[in-house]
């Protein structure tokens, strides 16, 4: 439908900024769940083994840093050398930890598969006609996300519909 003849404005007629969170709005909350966190866990250990030993550890020790801040008991992981970068990482997906060093890494994998075409970014099917809009009208659209800023455009560059 021509979103210009609409009766009903989707923003109030003089607004010039909309701010969207990704999760629910433009992109479904089982895309993360079902597909982004899932590729970490099952690729981890390949991106893992492609660094070096140096930063193998550099990743180890902010992992633990990370863990070390957060409130909800994660258990021995910060404490037990034997743990595995792997397991650590796939147990703070797991558990929906939001620490810089995984959104890192996290970014960095993500990148990889955008690129390899392992992943294609989910947007629902009215947002590349709604974005066009909102450009045509000189509303400028700002993404609210917990994830990181590469994340997001990650996500609209590699999405199911082009480069967005």
């Amino acid at each position: 439908s021509d979103l210009s003849s609409n009766p009903t404005p989707i923003l109030p007629r003089d607004a010039k900024h909309l701010l969207v969170d990704i999760e629910g709005c433009t992109t479904s909350i089982s895309f993360v769940l079902e597909t982004l966190f899932p590729y970490i866990s099952e690729n981890v250990g390949t991106y893992v083994e492609s660094l070096t030993p140096s930063e193998q550890e550099v990743l180890l020790e902010s992992l633990k840093a990370d863990l070390m801040t957060q409130a909800q008991p994660i258990g021995k992981i910060d404490n037990d050398a034997s743990i595995s970068i792997t397991s650590i990482v796939q147990t703070m997906v797991r558990l929906d930890i939001k620490a810089a060093s995984l959104k890192e890494m996290q970014g960095k994998m993500w990148k990889a598969g955008y690129e390899n075409g392992q992943l294609k970014g989910h947007v629902y099917a009215d947002v590349p006609l709604a974005l066009q809009w909102f450009q045509s009208q000189g509303v400028k659209v700002h993404i609210y996300s917990s994830g990181s800023v590469q994340a997001q455009k990650l996500l609209f560059r590699h999405s199911c519909f082009g480069d967005l």
